[in-house]
């Protein structure tokens, strides 16, 4: 099989980090392992795998009942011109998991952010359902899954 998910492990999520296509994340490796344990005890965290490499974890923090905070690290592995077959598979793959945390946590809300002039980011966040809100800041733009 080309394309799995599985769910995430500490160390998923700091590999994740390590090769994220987002600068910033990069940039602190000093926090990435007490973000991946806040990951892991915060709400369900899954990670994809294509031919056998690591390309994104994501998962959600459930804030209080029925509302969570969704979260998404893309390796740099889908920098350039990945497979579309790879991108198709991970977009389906995360619409599916937003579905069902939706029933099983039993989710009435599911918000995320970007960062402000990350269009790669905003177009994904797009494809798989979140809206823009009003609510920004300096530097974010805050979205909530329509689905």
């Amino acid at each position: 099989m080309d394309f799995e998910i599985k769910l995430a492990m500490d160390q998923d999520i700091i590999d994740c980090c390590r090769t994220a296509v987002d600068e910033s994340v990069r940039t602190e490796p000093e926090n990435w392992p007490v973000w991946a344990k806040y990951c892991m005890q915060s709400g369900p965290a899954y990670s994809g795998w294509y031919r056998g490499s690591l390309i994104a974890c994501a998962g959600v923090h459930i804030v209080r009942p029925g509302v969570a905070n969704g979260w998404l690290v893309l390796s740099d592995a889908l920098e350039g011109s990945p497979p579309v077959g790879c991108v198709r598979a991970l977009i389906v793959a995360i619409k599916d998991i937003l579905l069902s945390l939706k029933e099983i946590c039993e989710l009435r809300t599911i918000r995320t952010f970007c960062l402000k002039g990350n269009a790669q980011a905003e177009r994904l966040i797009y494809i798989l359902g979140f809206r823009r809100l009003r609510k920004e800041t300096e530097t974010r733009f805050y979205y909530r899954w329509a689905g």
